[in-house]
């Protein structure tokens, strides 16, 4: 696919055409010293789009140039789409924002929050006010992130499996009803911390629409606009005798430990790409094992760990035109 045309000029939306070059200069250091294989800017005001950039490869390995049609893993931008499949479901009536979590996940109905001690040994208080599907939205819900490092309950997380993903291959049902087991860091609506608050806001969505999240997404969301391209997969078959790399991530300490097993759900045939796998963790001891595993499992290893080495890079971008 071409470079897409740009509809407006910089100057008539007020923005400086040298100024966003500039950020064409700045980001290109990170392919040239070997920190990303390839990347792609697009910048709109007003609606209209004033810059689009390339640079790099999506795969480095075939000399594959990254395209306007490279497919992106996009991570945490999967909150403010589950946020726009919830409020169209409040505009539709199916909720009120502060209607309690439990009246749809009722595993959440006695929940118990942090007050002090240990991951040996710790005190919790009662919910004083019920999470609201508002504290969700707000990451104010009380939940955490394994991977936060922060705190007795983040600890507390990983040792549930929540590090980087979800311990066995459980439904979003199932998921949500494991963290309402685990304490709350703190009262809902009292504090502000990242969380996986939007995955239980995705089931949220699932209860209230009587659909699952992903088929949400695409009737809903991403068919009426055209996004065709968007889903929630691993694996994209190939199209025009490119195969397309889906990452997994997962924990190099729940790769060793045996804690998480994402990998044992990555099925692919002959005719697909093996997932490249992106490995967190703070210890170069446990990443280098953890990088084995994933190569005895034929798959490609990504790391992104702030530097942290292993054996082997990967040489792919997720994704292909």
């Amino acid at each position: 696919m071409s470079k897409p045309a740009i509809y407006a000029k910089p100057s008539e939306i007020g923005l400086d055409a040298s100024r966003l070059h500039r950020i064409d200069d700045h980001f290109r250091h990170y392919v040239d010293n070997g920190q990303l294989a390839g990347w792609l800017i697009a910048i709109m005001r007003h609606g209209e789009l004033a810059h689009f950039s390339t640079y790099g490869h999506r795969d480095r390995e075939a000399n594959e140039p990254v395209t306007a049609d490279t497919i992106w893993r996009i991570y945490s931008m999967t909150k403010p789409i589950t946020a726009v499949a919830a409020m169209m479901l409040w505009e539709e009536g199916k909720f009120e924002l502060k209607d309690p979590v439990s009246q749809f996940i009722p595993s959440f109905a006695d929940q118990k929050v942090w007050r002090n001690g240990s991951t040996a040994k710790y005190f919790l208080d009662p919910v004083v006010r019920q999470m609201e599907i508002w504290h969700l939205l707000t990451h104010t819900s009380g939940l955490t992130y394994g991977f936060m490092m922060a705190h007795p309950v983040d600890a507390l997380y990983r040792d549930a499996g929540f590090d980087w993903g979800i311990p066995t291959k459980l439904d979003l049902a199932a998921t949500c009803d494991r963290l309402a087991s685990l304490p709350l860091l703190f009262q809902p609506g009292t504090e502000w911390n990242y969380s996986m608050a939007t995955d239980v806001l995705g089931r949220v969505v699932e209860v209230a629409s009587g659909m699952s999240l992903d088929e949400f997404f695409r009737t809903r969301i991403f068919e009426p606009l055209g996004m065709t391209d968007t889903a929630f997969r691993r694996l994209v078959k190939r199209r025009g005798g490119c195969g397309l790399v889906v990452t997994e991530m997962v924990s190099s300490e729940g790769l060793v430990r045996g804690i998480d097993r994402t990998l044992e759900y990555a099925e692919y045939t002959e005719e697909e790409r093996p997932v490249s796998i992106q490995i967190f963790g703070g210890d170069p001891e446990k990443m280098a094992d953890a990088a084995q595993i994933v190569e005895g499992m034929g798959a490609d290893v990504v790391d992104i760990n702030m530097g942290c080495p292993v054996p082997k890079i990967a040489k792919h971008n997720a994704g292909c035109s």
